[in-house]
């Protein structure tokens, strides 16, 4: 009979190889930079089943993303190219158009994609989602993929980041360091995609590269926070010359859309947490305050101004308001306000002093564009904020370059205008020159835009939207010629130009790489 002597240290460094092989092995599921936050996290924990199970439950959360969060963005066009061809190798099997929309629509959701919306006819009898031809179209082509995918990848990596504790002041602040990067990656192909590409206009031979044109319109954030800056302003100049007065409201999302909570200046996981995204939580937000407008229409309560919406520490949401009414219509406001936004677990500890807070502009301290510039720098490119910082990151330039990770990924709209006509209107009369034949609601409405300080008599909260519908209805020839144009790209390459009031236009152009 043979028998085999082994040594306890042979034995014991045997399974210190198959832990380190089966540790590495699950540690390969995750993006390379979690994996030390994960396998810090498994050693700090109680050795053997605690470990494993920890272990597998978060690989097994990794794993249900229908698109693998660890492949690149190269590999994952790779794929959009095979989704759509397999989507459209679908139409062997169906005969007819809705049939073969509907085998897509299966096909687009094993990705976790929502498909285009039916075609359908709203209550107030216009046309909304796609078309059956449409919706084939978009499920077969790899640029749809492309974006659906990248899409999802995305808000998969940073809900995931969320739910493991990542993102919070003590460790990545507003979105993960992986989101923040695969940002920036996707802003420099834009740029570079820009800066390779020219715009030629057949009328004069002028020729620009679409990132100078680029740099001269509000997708620059210098300008892009001018413009909000020169907005706001021109409200608060309407707002003084009819008597009223500024609120500052702050509404947050209840705790139970908070990831984490905060004890003794230290983040903690919040047991009240729902698994709620901050699109959700956005959601959320947007939903009460169309109550609350809807309920002060009905009071008749006008107000006017802006919503900026940024992210707690910990990704959830919140938005700050700027808001003018008149002084006797306040009370209303906020009473109208704090009901809607403590209707949801209004009873919880800290809601009455947290869930939604006013303050009046006090102009003797500053005015309402001082109040909010802060928020606007902050969230766009930290303009004027460098010294000061920000509390949070501790810098308002990384701080904004976060928040706008963090709104792109899950979709946010950062500012809206409240009341008011429509930006573009007030954008297109300032490109109108001086001195041109104009009529006189246009040459009025040009002067109003034009003007550093506003002609009330002309721009009030109540004319705008009259104004607004009658520069909207004008002829081209009302503009002295000058037409509005919407730029689109064709399948060939060339960029043509469409008239936005019914004119077409004597030139196109056309697109060339550098």
């Amino acid at each position: 009979m043979l028998e085999l002597h082994v040594s306890r240290d042979t034995l014991a460094a045997r399974q210190k190889g198959y832990e380190a092989a089966f540790l590495s092995g699950m540690l390969a599921k995750f993006p390379v930079p979690w994996q030390p936050k994960v396998r810090a996290h498994f050693e700090g924990l109680e050795r053997g089943f605690v470990q494993n199970r920890w272990l597998y439950d978060a690989a097994d959360k990794v794993g249900a993303i229908r698109v693998p969060i660890t492949i690149g963005d190269d590999d994952l066009c790779q794929l959009a190219d095979r989704c759509a061809a397999e989507a459209m190798g679908r139409h062997a099997a169906v005969n007819d158009l809705a049939g073969l929309r509907e085998s897509m629509a299966r096909y687009v959701a094993q990705f976790g994609i929502k498909p285009p919306e039916q075609e359908r006819v709203t209550k107030n009898g216009t046309k909304a989602g796609v078309s059956d031809r449409g919706a084939v179209a978009r499920m077969s082509c790899p640029q749809w993929w492309r974006r659906k995918l990248r899409e999802y990848q995305a808000r998969a990596i940073e809900a995931c980041a969320i739910d493991f504790g990542y993102v919070h002041r003590k460790a990545e602040c507003y979105a993960s360091s992986v989101t923040v990067e695969r940002r920036g990656q996707q802003r420099r192909r834009n740029a570079k995609c820009l800066e390779n590409t020219q715009a030629v206009n057949l009328d004069n031979g002028e020729i620009f590269r679409l990132s100078e044109l680029a740099a001269v319109s509000v997708a620059n954030p210098r300008i892009r926070r001018g413009e909000l800056m020169t907005r706001l302003a021109g409200f608060e100049a309407i707002a003084d010359g009819l008597g009223n007065v500024a609120e500052f409201v702050t509404q947050t999302c209840p705790s139970k859309y908070h990831p984490t909570k905060t004890v003794d200046n230290k983040p903690e996981q919040n047991p009240k947490y729902n698994g709620a995204t901050p699109r959700k939580a956005q959601g959320y937000l947007s939903k009460t305050w169309q109550l609350i407008r809807a309920k002060l229409a009905r009071l008749g309560v006008r107000f006017y101004g802006f919503r900026i919406a940024e992210p707690h520490h910990d990704g959830c949401p919140h938005w700050h308001s700027i808001l003018f009414t008149q002084a006797g219509d306040v009370e209303r406001l906020r009473s109208v306000i704090r009901s809607y936004a403590m209707r949801e677990d209004g009873s919880e500890a800290g809601a009455l002093e947290h869930r939604v807070t006013f303050e009046t502009i006090d102009r003797a301290k500053g005015s309402a564009v001082a109040y909010v510039a802060k928020y606007i720098s902050k969230n766009i490119d930290g303009g004027g904020f460098q010294v000061q910082g920000d509390f949070e990151t501790g810098g308002a330039v990384v701080a904004s370059e976060r928040v706008e990770a963090w709104a792109s990924t899950w979709g946010i709209r950062q500012f809206q205008q409240v009341g008011g006509a429509p930006v573009g209107v007030w954008r297109e009369l300032r490109r109108l020159a001086k001195g041109g034949e104009y009529s006189p609601v246009v040459e009025a409405a040009r002067a109003a835009a034009r003007a550093r300080t506003v002609v009330r008599d002309v721009v009030t909260p109540a004319a705008c939207p009259a104004i607004d519908g009658r520069v909207r209805k004008m002829d081209a020839c009302d503009f002295a010629g000058r037409r509005t144009c919407t730029w689109t790209t064709c399948a060939s390459g060339r960029i043509s130009r469409s008239s936005a009031t019914g004119c077409t236009p004597a030139s196109g152009a056309t697109t060339r790489s550098c």
